[in-house]
This record gives C-alpha cells, structure tokens and sequence, in this order.
C-alpha cells in the first residue's frame, strides 16, 4: 500500500491518500488530491516543503502548478528539505507516524469487530486511511482547545457517524431514487466515511453498484451492524470512482 500524508503547520490539518502507485500517476489523481488539499485549507499563501525523492518532489511540483492555476491561492510555492537534515521534514515525517498508528488501530479495531481477517492491500483498506486522518482532525483537541478541523474550517466538522466499517440504512438522495414501488427511499450499505467537501457519508452498496453519498443515514438493529462478507464486497478504490485528470 503506497500513501501519500501532509500536514498543514498552521491548522495541525492531516491529510492522508492512499494512492495507485508511487510518484505521479497515469490519471492524475494523487496531484489532484494534493491539489483539493490545499485549497480546501483556504490559505491565500502557501509554501509547500516536501523531502527531495525525485517522485514525491515531481508530485508536490504539479499539485503546486495546479493549485496555482485554479487561482485558488495569491501565492504557492515549493521548497525541499536540507539534505542530511531530517529536522526540516520532521513535521511530515511526525504526521506519517500519526497516521501509521491510527490506521494501525482502526484495521485491528475493524477485524474484531467483523470477526475476520481484512487484508492490508483490500480496497476498504483505500478507504479507512483517509478516514483515520479525518478522525483526527475532527476529534483531537489541542492546547488551544481546538481541533485542527476548527482551525482551519471554523467548524467542528461531522462529529456524529457509526464507526467504520459498520453497515448502516442510508436514504438515497431524491434524484436517486426513482419511479415506482421498486425503488426504495432507504437501502443498506457499509459506511466507509465522510466526504470531507460536501459532508455527506460516504456508503459502499454492491447492490447498486458502488459508493452512494447521502445525507441521512441510521443505525442497524444490533447484531447486525456488523458483517464481514459485506466488508469483502467492497471492490472500489477512491481512485476507481472517479474520471482520469490531467496530471499536467
């Protein structure tokens, strides 16, 4: 499994993807997603500080052009790290760690829960690691008081939702549900998190073909709020669901 992680210094902001390959990727989606994170911060000046590999180095050179020209920020640039000097990345290398222990727990936590095994290279596994970099910026709280959620949104973001992994109903959204008594208003799904722009769960349906976003969602009956053969049948990755950009 290859993730990329970054952390804002001001906010205290993570962001966790994991991502097709290493460096940049034929469809463009890891510059996007770094891309997306930066605007959503919402910094009008940015410098973007990255180690010196050539692939992560090429990643952060086209995210950097690519927010650029989205004009949503006055000024971004990209600098690297002092060869030999571990202490001008230690920041990212901090929040790696952070993010290793967090998913760590959440896929160990998952496996009892489902009394089963979940490979680490399973696609759910896509998923539970930008979630556990959401968790922690929605729930750790600071010296100042605050999340990082907080810092950088002024909102304390989605702080209510089961816990991953955990099949749940969700209501489809009005545009989804059809004509006639075949199309159900509510239907079940694995939780898989929060979509982090729009704030709508995120929701694994093998029976309509893959992720749903809804607004409303509600726990399952207990004892049935877990289930492994329904964890297995998640076959998408993030990557998978959406269309190819321009990786510049």
């Amino acid at each position: 499994v290859c993730v990329i992680v970054a952390k804002c210094s001001s906010s205290k902001c993570i962001f966790a993807h994991v991502v097709p390959r290493k460096g940049v990727d034929d469809d463009g989606y890891v510059v996007e997603q770094l891309k997306k994170d930066i605007l959503w911060l919402g910094h009008a000046r940015v410098i973007v500080r990255s180690d010196n590999g050539p692939a992560i180095f090429r990643v952060v050179e086209k995210a950097v052009k690519a927010a650029k020209a989205s004009g949503g920020v006055d000024a971004i640039s990209h600098e690297g790290s002092v060869p030999y000097d571990p202490q001008t990345n230690g920041m990212a290398e901090g929040a790696v760690r952070l993010v290793k222990g967090h998913v760590r727990t959440m896929w160990m936590g998952l496996q009892r829960a489902v009394a089963g095994k979940i490979p680490i290279d399973h696609p759910v596994v896509t998923w539970l690691v930008e979630h556990a970099a959401y968790v922690r910026n929605v729930r750790i709280i600071g010296p100042d008081g605050r999340t990082a959620m907080q810092r950088a949104r002024g909102t304390s973001g989605t702080i209510s939702y089961p816990a991953f992994g955990e099949v749940c109903f969700y209501k489809s959204r009005s545009q989804e549900q059809g004509i006639g008594e075949e199309h159900q208003r509510w239907s079940t799904g694995v939780w898989l998190g929060i979509d982090r722009r729009t704030g709508q769960h995120v929701v694994f349906d093998k029976g309509v073909d893959g992720i749903k976003h809804a607004r409303t969602i509600k726990s399952m009956p207990q004892g049935q709020q877990w289930s492994l053969a329904k964890l297995q049948e998640v076959d998408v990755t993030p990557w998978s669901t959406r269309a190819a950009a321009d990786p510049l």
